[in-house]
């Protein structure tokens, strides 16, 4: 934050010229996704084409931070003996990618899905809004990031507004 605040005031103060890559979020997405994809960002904050992006995100590290953070985020709204498992597809987004018509920019839009498995001695009702989802049926997705799978819970939460799209510009 410190090296964005003084690179704003160069830029402001006419000392230096602007003219790097610029890699942000766009769009509403779950709180808890959100910072996810903002631990990703801030690792990768030189990304400049739609090949870097998809590399990144495919780099197994940058997967381990992302869907560790989904689980912390998780077990901070909902205690970790009523969680069952919580997947996500994280290493199997189907990223799709927009060049602009007007400038040098690429927006890259994909859905992220995270369903949360509730014990049944818990309520989901009670957690569904903790962690701003909705209750639906179990669903196996890609990544089993805490416990595996289980399609016999029948108690699952999936995080709402799951669609991410980063705008990647080249300046």
């Amino acid at each position: 934050m410190r090296d964005l605040i003084e690179q704003s005031k160069a830029v402001l103060l006419g000392t230096t010229e602007l003219n790097e890559n610029l890699f942000r979020l766009q769009g509403t997405v779950n709180p808890i996704i959100s910072k996810a994809l903002s631990e990703f960002m801030k690792n990768n904050k030189k990304l400049s084409s739609k090949d870097e992006f998809a590399s990144a995100w495919s780099n197994k590290k940058n997967l381990a931070a992302f869907n560790n953070t989904i689980v912390a985020g998780v077990l901070k709204k909902i205690s970790a003996d009523d969680v069952a498992y919580i997947t996500t597809n994280a290493s199997s987004v189907a990223w799709s990618f927009k060049d602009s018509t007007t400038s040098s920019a690429v927006t890259a839009t994909g859905s992220i899905y995270v369903n949360v498995g509730i014990n049944d001695d818990a309520n989901a009702a009670k957690q569904v809004n903790k962690v701003k989802g909705s209750l639906n049926d179990p669903i196996q997705t890609s990544d089993s990031v805490l416990n595996k799978f289980d399609g016999t819970i029948q108690q699952n939460i999936e995080l709402q507004n799951n669609t991410a799209a980063f705008l990647i510009e080249n300046k």
